[in-house]
């Protein structure tokens, strides 16, 4: 009974707040929405933050000019170049002071973890502050109730547990996880964008379906840009985020390697 009140419950609140608008057509953009990071374009397409958004930020702030990426024996070391955040996204400049803040290079190691753990925290409050309530909603006072029929629906399981004479263990373990699994479910589903985040929703899938296609299907695209290795480098951090790397990165193979043979090996993107 506990079960069927928590999915009726969460039905009628995913009904209510949870619907997301109606998609619109997606068609290849060219360039992210205006003033749209590679790390914000990745956390509202997913309406919450993971460390792919942090990683595509620092491929960003290298592709600016603001730090370096330098590979040594399979260890990363992040080296500023210039004081200059003047070209940084409001995220990317938390980055910068937190990571900078008492040198200028910051190797990628378990010694420095506090301080990585600092800068993504920071990432992560700057996107929520700049982003969130505009482009989506997460809807967390609906949670509540879910919440409250739920520990209410575990109290009287365990007073029937105390009262029965057979073993409940193993059903009580299941409803438990079911439990569980329901809120987690519907604490996904209830999130969704404002009817402005949708338009903007589409505006970036529109730029993934830009990135990833084949070369021969993105000759019938609309007068797209020319394929340049600055092209790939701008675009890089949105691929990035946007989990399309490999696919941004096929596009420019016969270039890529263009470019090794005449400058013997000599060519590396900024």
């Amino acid at each position: 009974a506990g079960l069927i009140l928590l999915l009726c419950y969460y039905l009628y609140a995913w009904n209510r707040v949870g619907r997301d608008p109606e998609l619109g057509a997606i068609v290849p953009h060219y360039s992210p929405p205006e003033n749209f990071s590679p790390a914000a374009v990745r956390y509202v397409l997913n309406m919450c933050f993971d460390k792919r958004s942090f990683t595509a930020a620092i491929v960003n702030m290298a592709r600016k000019g603001y730090l370096d990426i330098i590979e040594e024996d399979n260890e990363f070391t992040l080296q500023r170049k210039s004081a200059d955040t003047s070209q940084l996204a409001k995220g990317e400049k938390v980055l910068a002071e937190k990571l900078f803040k008492y040198k200028d290079a910051i190797t990628l190691e378990n010694k420095e973890h506090s301080r990585f753990r600092s800068a993504i925290y920071g990432l992560k409050k700057e996107l929520k502050k700049e982003f969130r309530s505009h482009y989506f909603s997460l809807n967390l006072a609906w949670l509540v109730p879910g919440l409250v029929i739920s520990l209410g629906s575990f109290g009287l399981m365990i007073i029937s547990l105390l009262f029965s004479a057979s073993d409940m263990t193993p059903i009580m373990i299941i409803y438990v996880v079911t439990i569980i699994g329901v809120n987690i479910l519907f604490a996904w589903l209830i999130k969704a964008p404002t009817l402005h985040g949708r338009k903007i929703m589409d505006e970036i899938e529109g730029l993934k379906m830009y990135l990833s296609v084949a070369e021969k299907e993105r000759l019938n695209f609309f007068n797209p840009p020319e394929i340049t290795p600055k092209l790939f480098e701008k675009f890089l951090p949105y691929a990035i985020a946007l989990e399309v790397e490999n696919e941004w990165g096929d596009q420019f193979a016969a270039i890529f390697s263009k470019l090794d043979q005449e400058s013997c090996g000599q060519y590396h993107p900024s």
